[in-house]
């Protein structure tokens, strides 16, 4: 009986091995997969992605759903019909919002990027338009008919 019992507690203590090893296999993947998905991202952004605007904005607000460094931000406003940076200043983060002072825009078309760091190191960028209430089709920006 003796040598029965041996075997028997071999084949058990190999079972828990065997099984305790296939845990271990399984555990990481569970636990490392909610990690993935913890990038920063782009909550809201003012002026409104599409949307218009009446009047020239004085800022562009852009809130993240955790804190940015406030050592790696970028923001431009553009236009189609000229490249330049709107952005008056250098814009700054606090905890998740980012702000930026942008210049007296006409009206038009803009396009506002980014590209920012959140606080665990992921760069996170994506661009958004919107529009300045104003233009008529066949008027240059004061207003004049082309015709």
């Amino acid at each position: 009986m003796t040598g029965a019992r041996r075997r028997l507690g071999g084949i058990v203590a190999a079972g828990a091995l065997i099984g305790g090893t296939g845990l271990a296999v399984a555990v990481p993947t569970v636990v490392t997969a909610p990690v993935a998905a913890a990038h920063s991202v782009l909550l809201s952004i003012d002026p409104q992605d599409g949307g218009e605007v009446a009047g020239s904005p004085e800022q562009v607000v852009l809130t993240f759903n955790e804190e940015i460094n406030p050592n790696f931000v970028t923001v431009a406003v553009t236009s189609a019909g000229d490249p330049t940076n709107r952005v008056a200043g250098e814009p700054t983060a606090a905890g998740d919002t980012v702000t930026a002072q942008i210049e007296d825009l006409g009206p038009g078309e803009y396009t506002i990027g980014y590209r920012v760091t959140s606080a665990d190191g992921h760069v996170v960028s994506g661009s958004s338009a919107f529009s300045v209430a104003g233009a008529a089709t066949g008027t240059d920006a004061a207003g004049e008919s082309g015709a």
